[in-house]
């Protein structure tokens, strides 16, 4: 019985020993989390000093031809190595390349506004890989005009079943008026900056041929209309 009672308390205590130096090992690794998480973390430049970068980048460059046709080979083919841009990334590169007047948001990073051959745009980063670009206040109309709103209504509509991105309207009570919008939606699918600047480039013009394609609308209804007078 003695035997019995000591081969307990033996089990007993190498159990106790084992289960000691696990709780040490979980709470070393709880301490080590916790120092590594009171480090202070380096702060993400903003939108504006990635900006700036770029263009002080492009001031310092001073490179051969043959240096920079090796870049753009690169950038067409695409290097492993390096990190992929991000869709705020490519958009500041094509803003510095075709000197757009750029501002930028002081409370939301993620949105600039800008200006390109004459038009006024916004671009929303909505992640790494997607941004959401508006051409905003293309049409006013005063909210008590009950009949133009009326036909910008079926333009819009007639515009949105077989345009280019989306047309929408906003109603802005301070100002008692009804704003109409294009908007667009691009997705970065891992491109370079030459392929994104081909594509930005080619839905911003495409915003000019929405806008004539709305007001083309827009005076068909309103020439119904008068037909049916």
């Amino acid at each position: 019985m003695i035997h019995w009672i000591w081969a307990f308390v033996f089990i007993a205590l190498i159990a106790a020993y084992f289960y000691r130096k696990k709780e040490q090992k979980r709470q070393s690794q709880k301490d080590s989390t916790a120092a590594e998480n009171s480090q202070p973390k380096p702060a993400m430049p903003t939108a504006r000093e990635r900006f700036q970068e770029i263009q002080a980048s492009e001031k310092g460059t001073d490179k051969s031809d043959r240096t920079a046709d090796n870049t753009k080979k690169t950038d067409e083919k695409g290097d492993e190595t390096a990190p992929k841009k991000t869709a705020m990334d490519l958009c500041l590169e094509f803003l510095h390349k075709y000197n757009c007047d750029v501002s930028f948001d002081e409370e939301d990073d993620s949105i600039i506004d800008f200006n390109f051959q004459g038009g006024f745009f916004r671009i929303e980063v909505w992640n790494d890989n997607v941004v959401n670009i508006l051409y905003p206040d293309i049409y006013r109309v005063t909210l008590d005009d009950y009949d133009e709103i009326s036909r910008v209504r079926k333009a819009i509509n007639e515009f949105n079943s077989y345009q280019f991105g989306t047309m929408f309207y906003t109603i802005n009570k301070e100002t008692n008026s009804l704003r109409v919008h294009s908007r667009h939606i691009c997705n970065f699918p891992g491109i370079g900056v030459e392929q994104s600047n081909i594509m930005l480039y080619s839905t911003l013009s495409a915003f000019f041929e929405s806008r004539f394609r709305f007001f083309h609308f827009l005076n068909r209804v309103t020439e119904e209309e008068k037909k049916q007078k």
